[in-house]
């Protein structure tokens, strides 16, 4: 996208123009499909392809965000699209997604076991390389997509924080880049995405990622000769890993304080109280965790929890949005906290679409306080609630001419919760599905090819 004159380097963008910009922190973001090529975020300072740091950031024509692993202006790879130009990925990742759903035919099961469990090993152990791959590969515009669609107005910055890998020959070789992919997760790549969210006034900044403390744990214990740790000395050593991680995510966090962060809270079905994962368990009053719910009828069974580090709830289940693919235009069901944290990222933007000047401890209290309430989110999420869009944008307009507590009680008097059902799982034969590529996800991958 070029810019029409160097003079535009220098232009002051009005502050209701940046309202709805959101950057998505995560694995690379595909901005050539359809649902999100016109919600491309473009640096009003840089010269597109000139080769000249126009803005003097340090960072050379970032025009559409950053790619923080590689230091380069590259966010996505398109070259990997042709490695999934058969749809063979796509029929497997639609029943995975039915399986998450719970909505699997006998027919889909015999299928699954002639196709997949019956496949000579090396075969399989292919297989689910190629799955693995292609989930983390897409996450980045999955998560896009749910907030370009659900927000109209909304413009997607990427910030890559996932460096580039090629197609594994085997489901063990994915584990290994996962791995790796995790221990370039560092608070430092963190401190230099939050330095650039607060030059480029990022009023919203999305984290479908996480590091789980637990594995840093094992790793570490294993290292030390304690090869099988108890659950009581894993959570221990959790904990205090969690700690340095801690003092610096903070300090990081509190670097951009005009940027909500939206984070997952993670998909290993346990409670963060007692093994954290990070950022999630990041106390900040400018950030903001999130757990995934099947629709509005239950927790989601691969969702994290905890009542005082998780605020929010949101729905997680069978969520359809962008993917790459070889025509730009395949959406795909997925499933994870990842779907339900850029849910409340749309929903924070549409926030400050609504009313300007919230503050992000503003759109924070805003979220938290119009949820609609859940006695099974009680000992969950500390709001008790999963967050009502329709409600939340009322309260952000009403707190324009009154107080944000007056507000917030007049819109819950105003709007309805949102109806009890689950997730759909009435996916268009078109759609093609599959999973966010957690390392919980993963091994349940493969124990059904077992």
């Amino acid at each position: 996208m070029k810019k029409l004159a160097p003079l535009l380097a220098t232009l002051v963008i009005p502050t209701a123009a940046l309202a709805t910009n959101v950057a998505v922190v995560d694995s690379g973001t595909f901005f050539a499909h359809e649902k999100i090529r016109d919600h491309v975020w473009t640096n009003p300072g840089e010269i597109d392809g000139n080769m000249v740091d126009d803005d003097h950031n340090g960072k050379v024509d970032d025009i559409h965000g950053w790619n923080f692993a590689e230091n380069l202006p590259k966010v996505f790879y398109p070259e990997h699209i042709s490695d999934f130009s058969d749809g063979s990925v796509f029929k497997i990742f639609h029943l995975l997604a039915k399986i998450q759903a719970k909505k699997v035919t006998p027919e889909e099961k015999e299928w699954w076991k002639e196709h997949i469990q019956n496949l000579p090993k090396p075969q399989k152990d292919a297989l689910l390389g190629k799955l693995n791959y292609y989930g983390q590969y897409a996450h980045s515009t999955h998560v896009s997509g749910i907030i370009a669609m659900g927000n109209p107005a909304a413009k997607i910055m990427s910030a890559r924080i996932f460096p580039d890998t090629q197609l594994p020959a085997s489901a063990a070789n994915t584990e290994g880049l996962i791995y790796e992919a995790l221990a370039a997760l560092s608070n430092k790549q963190f401190a230099e995405v939050a330095h650039y969210l607060h030059e480029t006034k990022m009023p919203v900044a999305n984290y479908s990622v996480g590091v789980p403390m637990s594995q840093i744990a094992k790793n570490a214990m294993g290292i030390m000769g304690n090869k099988n740790p108890t659950p009581e000395q894993i959570a221990t050593e959790s904990k205090r890993a969690f700690e340095a991680f801690e003092r610096q995510g903070k300090q990081w966090i509190a670097s951009a304080p005009e940027t909500l962060f939206v984070i997952a809270a993670a998909n290993d079905g346990a409670d963060n109280a007692i093994l954290p994962v990070f950022p999630a368990n990041i106390h900040a009053d400018n950030a903001i965790t999130v757990a995934a719910t099947d629709g509005y009828l239950s927790l989601a069974d691969f969702s994290n929890w905890d009542t005082n580090t998780v605020q929010v709830a949101a729905p997680g289940v069978a969520i359809v949005s962008s993917v790459p693919g070889p025509t730009a235009t395949e959406m795909v069901p997925m499933s994870g906290t990842s779907m339900a944290a850029p849910f409340v990222s749309m929903v924070a933007s549409s926030l400050k679409e609504a009313n300007v000047g919230l503050t992000p401890i503003e759109m924070r209290s805003i979220l938290i306080g119009t949820v609609d309430k859940k006695a099974w989110l009680a000992t969950k999420v500390s709001s008790s609630g999963i967050v009502n869009k329709d409600r939340a944008v009322r309260a952000a307009t009403l707190a324009s001419t009154m107080t944000l507590d007056a507000a917030i009680q007049q819109a819950r008097t105003e709007i309805a919760d949102m109806p009890e059902v689950g997730s759909s799982v009435d996916f268009n034969p078109t759609e093609t599905a599959t999973v966010e590529p957690t390392r919980e996800m993963l091994n349940w991958a493969q124990k059904l090819a077992q």
